[in-house]
């Protein structure tokens, strides 16, 4: 008799937390806008912040950050 070979079980999907989703995203459009843009997010944009790392998707949302950092900070919980 032949055996099978044991059948791998599929891993659970990667559950991100509320923050680490949204670390995905331009942190200035999410706030301001209700948008969702990843497609370009240069590194040279991002700013951190004690432990987490704020990226966005141009200098004017960088800069609207700067000026007002408390209101697109992430809340940990």
């Amino acid at each position: 008799l032949a055996q099978s070979a044991p059948t791998a079980t599929p891993a659970a999907p990667v559950r991100l937390s509320a923050a680490q989703e949204l670390e995905k995203f331009c942190r200035v459009c999410v706030v301001d806008n209700g948008e969702k843009v990843e497609e370009f997010l240069p590194s040279r944009l991002d700013k951190k912040v004690g432990a987490q790392t704020y990226r966005f998707c141009a200098d004017r949302c960088r800069k609207a950050f700067d000026q007002n950092s408390k209101k697109y900070l992430i809340e940990k919980s």
